[in-house]
């Protein structure tokens, strides 16, 4: 979210300037809201955006009954100078910045937490998450799948006494689930930077609580508009959360074969200090010359677009579960990637990926599913 020349929103966006201001609500549009209001429990994955909120609550104010009380009260201030700043803000020049999420992303982390959080005594109500919905972060509001889920990266980060857990959390609860998630996340090694316990629960809180004075809006509008998320944030986090999980055994501490990569100790020394991506792309790189392949894989986006390597490096580690036509006899690219999920499906290898997205060369999921064949390979599955 941004104002100006993609400067931050702040409480002084009010600042007169020479734009038109925007339009108000059409009938339609306020029918439409204030059904969504009336519905906010029975359908969660609103699609709002901030601007149409502030749009709705300078509305409200216009509409609701007991302002002119509401300004007597307050010395003929309160009301009329909370809709002075609404109005202020929604006459300026804004831009919101959009960020798109990748739905290829967001079916794979979902197959994920799918499957390694079926059980768990609290999310086994809420699992399997429809990843054609959003309905995956609709359950990261209150806190407990993240801390699920940075528990399962990393065993015993979170003391699980200390999740609120109860079926219905008020917003403290809440707060308290998600600060304690954030600072767990930082000590697992994410970055969270740009991510404050508002992006997990009520989508940027701290904008909204400048404008809502009225119970009745409080408790009613961000009901309604409480999934306002930044899924892009949601889904960044869960992302670098599952990457941990998944390299966490990428080390020579947890599997000593990786000695095999090395010829002397200088070399033990430079695998000690690589990150454990670029263990993985060594360990690769070393099963591959096992198989005969010629070039060096330096990434897991471009270098794999064709599948050759993938096609080479499950041969080495698995060639009595390939099959015919094998993966290097076909040109098209959407076909052999095709060939080589099969192959890695014959192995009990999760997917993580579709053939699109290793001909797109998107590299997390690329990550995620070398990462989880070489966890097969050393049976840490």
């Amino acid at each position: 979210m941004a104002a100006g020349k993609g400067e931050p929103l702040r409480g002084d966006a009010g600042k007169e300037n020479s734009s038109p201001p925007k339009p108000a609500l059409t009938d339609k549009e306020w029918s439409s809201v204030l059904t969504a209001i009336s519905r906010a429990d029975e359908k969660p994955q609103l699609d709002v955006n901030f601007e149409l909120f502030l749009r709705v609550y300078a509305e409200m104010q216009l509409r609701l009954k007991g302002g002119k009380k509401a300004r007597e009260r307050d010395g003929g201030q309160g009301i009329k100078r909370s809709s002075s700043s609404s109005a202020a803000f929604l006459t300026a020049s804004t831009t919101t910045l959009l960020h798109t999420i990748s739905e290829s992303e967001k079916a794979s982390y979902v197959g994920h937490i799918n499957a390694y959080l079926a059980e768990d005594p609290f999310l086994k109500n809420a699992l399997p998450v429809d990843p054609a919905t959003d309905q995956l972060f609709h359950l990261t509001k209150d806190g407990v799948l993240l801390c699920k889920l940075i528990n399962l990266a990393v065993p015993g980060t979170i003391d699980e006494r200390a999740i609120n857990t109860k079926r219905l959390l008020n917003l403290w609860e809440k707060n308290e689930n998600h600060t304690l998630c954030l600072n767990s996340a930082k000590a697992i090694g994410c970055t969270v930077v740009n991510i404050g316990t508002q992006d997990l629960a009520e989508g940027r809180f701290y904008l909204f609580t400048l404008f809502l004075h009225e119970e009745f809006l409080y408790n009613e509008l961000t009901k309604a508009f409480s999934y306002c998320l930044q899924p892009h944030l949601i889904l960044g986090l869960i992302s670098q959360i599952i990457k941990i999980q998944l390299l966490a055994d990428v080390n020579l501490k947890s599997t000593p074969q990786l000695v095999e990569l090395v010829q002397d100790s200088q070399e033990m020394e430079e695998l000690m200090s690589l990150s454990p991506e670029k263990i993985l792309l060594r360990w690769m790189n070393f099963q591959l010359k096992k198989g005969g392949f010629q070039r060096t894989v330096t990434n897991f986006s471009s270098d794999i677009k064709d599948s050759e390597a993938y096609a080479c490096l499950l041969n080495v580690l698995a060639p009595e579960c390939s099959a015919k036509p094998s993966p290097m006899s076909v040109k098209d690219l959407l076909h052999r990637a095709r060939l080589v999920l099969e192959h890695a499906d014959r192995m009990g290898c999760k997917r993580y990926l579709a053939p699109k997205d290793i001909v797109d060369g998107l590299q997390n999921l690329n990550l995620a599913f070398v990462a989880h064949i070489f966890q097969k390979r050393f049976a840490f599955i």
